[in-house]
């Protein structure tokens, strides 16, 4: 951890102290406040840009809160109506249609394979808890099949994106 990270987690340390063991954002901020605070350049103190930055977190929000009923043979499952846009880098924003990526294999792929990285950072978490509270053998389950999920996409992936330079070497130039 490096020095920067240590004074942000002693200074969070010293915020729970303060309150009784209980840290809540508005403390965080408080704190933050204060230029001598190492939490102080962390956030955008300009009221015009933060309130932009604000808006489009609740633009993300509400994108992200839009449902779709997708019905299979087996079930009913809601699903979100737009997700993170497959095709663009990760400096760039935007989302499309969920349903859009049913046809591509390789843009289905590539957000199946954002979700289950995702959620192996929740599981990780996760386990973590779990190792605390003592049940970190069904987690430890959970996240290396969860794992092995993820590899095997990208295996499949890697296997599409050969086999289509394969055949585009395969056909003779005209």
């Amino acid at each position: 951890m490096n020095d920067k990270r240590k004074a942000i987690v002693a200074r969070l340390e010293n915020i729970a102290a303060r309150t009784g063991g209980r840290i809540t954002p508005s403390a965080v901020v408080e704190d933050a406040r204060s230029a001598t605070s190492p939490l102080h350049g962390l956030f955008d103190w300009s009221d015009k840009s933060a309130a932009a930055k604000h808006r489009l977190d609740i633009a993300r929000r509400i994108i992200r809160s839009v449902r779709v009923e997708v019905h299979t043979s087996i079930t009913d499952i809601s699903v979100p109506s737009y997700i993170r846009d497959p095709r663009l880098s990760e400096s760039e924003q935007g989302y499309c249609p969920t349903v859009s990526i049913k046809d591509d294999a390789t843009m289905a792929s590539d957000v199946l394979q954002r979700e289950l990285t995702a959620m192996i950072g929740l599981l990780t978490r996760s386990y973590g808890i779990a190792e605390v509270i003592g049940v970190s053998a069904e987690m430890s389950t959970i996240l290396h099949r969860t794992r092995l999920l993820r590899e095997l996409l990208v295996e499949r992936a890697a296997s599409r994106k050969n086999a289509g330079k394969a055949a585009s070497a395969a056909v003779p130039a005209g």
